[in-house]
């Protein structure tokens, strides 16, 4: 199984973890992993924000988290995009979606010395690696911080709500 017909399983494997007794009944944040070069959402991707989001209602909308992957030092395109497609999210004061960034590369870095990179003149690699591992530092900081100030959500009156509409209409 491939595709939108994943993405479908996922979402229901979702529904019925925040729907089943003794389930999960609160939120502290919705995180929408988005890759930073993207000009536009594909279909399948505002598929799942659609399906996501309507498992969990416009009161969480407050609580959406953009991570962007595969980020520099600019604007990530995404961004435009999110707003393009209408996701409900907690905007900056620039209008963008509240986003971290990150860029993991840094991660799979070889350590090399100082010596080994000057002979191999890999000198600027290392400034790289250590950029994208500061960004990545600080943007864990910055939303962690900002997961702490989040107020949670109780999801118990919407999936009740939902399964009594379901049942019932």
């Amino acid at each position: 199984m491939r595709g939108i017909e994943k993405d479908k399983l996922i979402v229901e494997q979702l529904r019925d973890l925040f729907s089943a007794e003794g389930g999960v009944s609160e939120i502290d944040a919705v995180c929408f992993v988005a890759q930073a070069s993207l000009a536009r959402l594909t279909p399948t991707q505002k598929y799942v924000f659609d399906s996501v989001l309507s498992i969990f209602g416009k009161d969480v909308a407050e609580n959406i988290r953009i991570l962007v992957t595969f980020a520099d030092g600019k604007r990530p395109p995404v961004l435009e995009a999110i707003n393009e497609a209408d996701v409900p999210c907690p905007k900056t004061k620039e209008g963008l979606p509240v986003h971290f960034k990150f860029n993991n590369s840094a991660l799979f870095a070889q350590n090399k010395s100082c010596a080994a990179e000057s002979a191999s003149g890999e000198d600027d690699e290392g400034d790289f690696d250590e950029m994208f591992w500061n960004m990545g530092i600080k943007s864990m900081r910055t939303f962690f911080t900002a997961l702490n100030e989040m107020q949670t959500k109780n999801l118990t009156k919407k999936i009740h709500r939902d399964i009594w509409k379901s049942q019932f209409s």
